[in-house]
């Protein structure tokens, strides 16, 4: 991937990414094999299979290349940075399995921290064909389960720890884990990803759109609205969220119109820079709305979203207009434009009064 682009999810649930590479400490892009300060561990030695695969990625529509690793049961292949002094770490990657074992352990991503006797070790990893966040140095246990593994779907993955054993997993645009881990790394920090670290009993091809190596400024801002984008229906009289940041935000770094007039003063910001929720009301019954949402946080980073959503009485009947009977009782499921009368469209079709409609005229 050569360039990261910002991107949503239409439940009410957004995540926003670094917008280039340059964000990174460092960075794969999956053009290329990596070199130095990237380093290659691979079990057996001399056994490394990474290589640039070309694929049609489905969020763009168009040609992208990846980095291919494969391994046979038992085998390790994996790139890896030392981070040895650091207190924090902050990883990513965007990754999919094309095959696997559906018994046998690889890790996938793996942090440690800068051990002060002891620090965290998560790793997402490939348990048994199911996706794990895992104690990846020595504790070989798991943290909690991701869910089932699956095949050429992209999943795209930050994980973040700090030595005092808080770990943070964002997994496909949510953050699903957010608390303290088992202190378990005698070692100092480390970032590692491909196939196998410590376990690796299982075999499986991995493709890696891109991989990445930063801190807290490199992860993403989680924001959860009510109502939720693309929702229908709804009653409130207020439009709401919350905003996750481990950067934080300020009070006052939000702005917000609605249906294009900017509502910015109206919005009532409360919480913590880390935490923040804000609330705009003034919400109609039986209106459309489109919420331009724009926030920059304490690290610099801006992030707009949009968020559609309606509040239609769901007891108001709504009808199409080409919604009508012709021929007494006859309709189309399947409307096709034209500008010449035709089998799929309702031009010079001929209703029957009092079957397919019924007027009434005042003289």
């Amino acid at each position: 991937m050569k360039k990261l682009n910002r991107s949503a999810c239409a439940i009410g649930l957004l995540l926003t990414i670094p917008l280039n590479a340059g964000a990174w400490i460092q960075f794969l892009d999956g053009s290329s094999v990596p070199t130095a300060p990237w380093v290659v561990f691979d079990e057996p030695a001399g056994s490394d299979s990474t290589a640039v695969v070309n694929f049609f990625d489905p969020a763009t529509s168009l040609t992208n290349q990846a980095l291919r690793i494969s391994t046979a049961t038992g085998h390790a292949d994996e790139w890896y940075l030392t981070r040895f002094s650091e207190n924090e770490v902050a990883g990513g990657t965007r990754f999919r399995l094309v095959d696997f074992s559906v018994t046998g352990k690889d890790n996938i991503l793996d942090i440690t921290t800068r051990s002060t006797l002891l620090s965290p070790a998560p790793s997402v990893t490939l348990v048994d064909g199911r996706f794990k966040l895992w104690n990846y140095v020595v504790a070989d246990t798991e943290i909690m389960d991701i869910g089932p593994a699956d095949t050429n779907v992209f999943h795209t993955v930050y994980l973040w720890a700090r030595n005092d054993g808080r770990v943070k997993l964002w997994w496909d645009g949510r953050l699903i884990f957010d608390g303290i881990t088992r202190l378990v790394n005698p070692y100092d920090g480390y970032l590692e990803c491909g196939i196998g670290s410590w376990e690796y009993s299982g075999s499986a091809t991995m493709d890696f759109d891109w991989i990445g190596s930063g801190n807290s400024s490199d992860l993403p801002i989680f924001l959860s609205t009510v109502p939720a984008h693309l929702s229908s229906y709804n009653t409130n009289s207020t439009f709401s969220f919350t905003v996750i940041d481990t950067n934080g935000v300020a009070s006052n770094a939000f702005t917000v119109s609605l249906n294009g007039v900017d509502r910015t003063t109206e919005l009532v910001v409360s919480g913590s820079n880390t935490n923040r929720q804000g609330s705009l009301a003034g919400l109609l019954p039986n209106r459309f709305y489109h919420v331009a949402l724009t926030l920059t946080d304490l690290a610099t980073n801006t992030s707009s979203y949009t968020i559609d959503f309606d509040t239609i009485d769901q007891n108001n009947f709504t009808f199409e207009a080409e919604d009508w009977n012709f021929d007494g009782g006859q309709f189309l499921d399947t409307v096709v434009l034209s500008s010449t009368p035709g089998p799929s469209n309702y031009l010079d079709r001929v209703d029957v009064e009092d079957v397919d409609q019924n007027g009434t005229s005042i003289a």
